[in-house]
């Protein structure tokens, strides 16, 4: 699988490294792709090597608008009209708000449009179309893969753990899910932890509700969950 990417950044070689990665372990588990969700598509480094590996569709929602533009990009130049890829401007949380702002983070690790959703960060965006969790999950009846990168987003879904196992999990095979520190408080005001802890306490949430568990070799935040 090869693609070539209009519209990127320094982070681009890492960002398919960890889709690669991830859709190997798909196929070796599950056989062939069918419905993608992309949950964090950036600039549609996953959502676009997800259709290379042959994925029926890709649904890929992105919140910050810069990153949103280059997708759009990266799109038209590898998709061009096939509708195999499709990108909705939206930020995935569980909140009763209508939009949400965003913020660039300092030095995020994504390059200069790392977005969260800290007050003490500069403002990216100020008005994003909010979409639930369930509410996008539920645009198919079972997704064949799910990832999700949401910058330290997915916490408004994981705060409530048992709910945030059965929503994820009722809705698709596989799960990719990208955790973000907790020991990082000026993203994410939360207790601060050791290291990593948390990775594998979220990890422990599945596995106790009988789901497969592995993390990537790329990135030891990364959870890889399959269905059981």
């Amino acid at each position: 699988m090869t693609v070539a990417l209009r519209t990127s950044d320094g982070f681009a070689d890492r960002l398919l490294a960890d889709a690669r990665d991830g859709l190997a372990q798909y196929r070796a588990i599950c056989g062939d792709l069918g419905d993608v969700l992309d949950i964090g598509a950036h600039y549609g480094a996953f959502a676009l090597e997800a259709r290379e590996a042959g994925a029926s569709s890709v649904l890929a929602v992105e919140a910050s608008l810069a990153n949103y533009t280059s997708l759009l990009e990266n799109i038209m130049a590898v998709d061009g009209y096939s509708y195999r890829v499709s990108p909705i401007y939206a930020a995935v949380l569980e909140s009763d708000l209508r939009t949400v702002p965003l913020r660039r983070a300092a030095g995020g690790n994504s390059g200069q449009y790392s977005v969260v959703f800290h007050e003490g960060h500069p403002l990216s965006d100020a008005a994003v179309p909010v979409l639930t969790f369930s509410t996008v999950l539920e645009k198919r009846f079972r997704w064949s893969y799910v990832k999700i990168d949401i910058e330290g987003g997915e916490w408004s879904l994981l705060q409530q753990r048992e709910k945030a196992v059965e929503i994820l999990m009722a809705h698709t095979r596989f799960l990719d899910l990208e955790v973000h520190p907790l020991d990082a408080p000026e993203y994410y005001p939360a207790t601060p932890r050791e290291q990593y802890a948390y990775v594998d306490e979220v990890g422990e949430w599945f596995r106790t509700a009988g789901h497969g568990v592995t993390w990537t070799a790329q990135h030891p935040t990364r959870l890889f969950v399959a269905a059981k």
